[in-house]
């Protein structure tokens, strides 16, 4: 469960975090307005995500699933998920802020996600 949270949500928010960097990168800032166009469009930015980050993301996630059981505490458990996101990303990507930054932003959101869903602490 908590790798398909990965797996289902990290890619296509990390997809929407290079949009976003790319946009404001090759826009000098978004100097010009933005459309109705690209507010539409925005959503389907992220699915772009999913070739390059399904991979980062399934390995954040059983990593993280299997350490899961013995991190009791829920902030720690979210801190080390990011990390790991942006660890993975760099390894698997390329040590870039392009990959990274979508690596633990997308980490971080399928975290919270995973939360309801990741194994429990045990004695």
């Amino acid at each position: 469960m908590v790798v398909g949270a990965f797996v289902l949500l990290g890619p296509y928010v990390g997809g929407l975090v290079v949009w976003l960097m790319l946009a404001v990168d090759s826009f000098g800032g978004l100097a010009r307005p933005l459309t109705i166009k690209d507010v539409l469009g925005f959503p389907f930015a992220g699915l772009i995500g999913y070739p390059f980050g399904a991979i980062p993301a399934a390995v954040t996630g059983l990593i993280g699933g299997a350490l899961s059981a013995s991190i009791r505490s829920k902030p720690l458990w979210i801190v080390l998920v990011t990390a790991l996101g942006g660890l993975v990303s760099g390894m698997i990507l390329g040590w870039s802020l392009l990959f990274m930054l979508p690596g633990v932003i997308g980490a971080f959101v399928a975290g919270l996600l995973a939360l309801q869903v990741r194994p429990r602490w045990r004695n």
